[in-house]
């Protein structure tokens, strides 16, 4: 089969690594645009590009453009490319997801009311989240903590939650539907190492909801908004241990604050993130391109 491109379609690229697979469309010669989307981290440690991008960097000058789903992204990618002494592509930013509405809870949110959603997988780090509201609660914080998901670190987590005796204030839920989950909830706890972009943090501050997690790239600093509407809490050179007592004293004093100003400046971040001002990011760059797209 052939895509018959000409010149007014426009063509978005996923997963560009696979060669093998990218190779026809690189090597087209029909003047359609060419672009690449971000889904996940460039860099690799030190290195301004992973294995990952091997090909998309080589054949950058193939691409009309680049699309990320966040500013910060788009700023170390252009930065990336310096250090390999390439011009960049034109960069879009556009969010890989979108609010239909923002969401309010029609009862008043109790402040110890804290929750997550992820896959249960190591790279989440629910273990902190977990040690964390433990300490905190230690510490004299009246909390309780909702675990929403599943994947292979449940059973682990299960039992870390009975060796800790936190039965009654750490549950795991399984699946839900969250829409009606985050408005129950005051605080969205995330002890995740790596998210590009985080949709459920996307969903939570559209609840209003104050978050609380690691100062990674690139989802949390987009979403919190520190000393707003939840707290970065510093991440690079630390332990766990160190992590787990900054975290929990991050949820100490969040549990005991009147929240209305945390969940204020969420909903104002939020508004960013509703179905039409994307619409417009996304009219914005095909009236740039002035063309049809095709979803490769």
């Amino acid at each position: 089969n052939k895509l018959n491109l000409k010149e007014r379609d426009i063509v978005l690229m996923d997963r560009a690594s696979n060669i093998d697979f990218a190779r026809p469309l690189l090597e087209q010669s029909s003047g359609a645009k060419l672009g690449l989307v971000f889904h996940s981290e460039h860099t690799f440690g030190e290195h301004p590009f992973s294995y990952e991008y091997y090909y998309p960097v080589k054949y950058a000058n193939r691409f009309d453009f680049m699309i990320t789903s966040t500013k910060l992204q788009a700023e170390i990618l252009k930065e990336s490319f310096q250090k390999e002494g390439q011009q960049a592509p034109k960069i879009y930013t556009i969010p890989v997801g979108s609010l239909k509405s923002l969401q309010y809870a029609d009862k008043v949110r109790h402040p110890q009311k804290i929750m997550t959603a992820s896959r249960l997988i190591y790279s989440k780090r629910v273990d902190l989240a977990i040690r964390a509201v433990v300490l905190a609660h230690q510490k004299g914080a009246n909390i309780d903590f909702s675990i929403f998901g599943q994947g292979m670190e449940y059973n682990g987590l299960k039992e870390l939650i009975y060796e800790y005796s936190a039965e009654d204030y750490i549950h795991l839920k399984g699946y839900a539907r969250l829409d009606d989950e985050y408005i129950k909830h005051s605080i969205y706890l995330t002890a995740s190492i790596t998210e590009t972009f985080g949709l459920t943090l996307m969903e939570a501050v559209g609840a209003g909801l104050a978050i609380v997690g690691f100062d990674v790239r690139y989802g949390n600093p987009t979403f919190i908004l520190d000393g707003k509407n939840g707290y970065l809490v510093p991440f690079e050179g630390r332990s766990d241990q160190e992590l787990v007592e900054d975290m929990a004293q991050r949820l100490v004093e969040l549990s005991s604050k009147d929240m209305e100003d945390f969940h204020s400046h969420s909903y104002q971040l939020a508004r960013d993130y509703l179905e039409e001002r994307i619409l417009e990011l996304w009219n914005c760059f095909l009236g740039e391109q002035s063309s049809r797209i095709i979803i490769n």
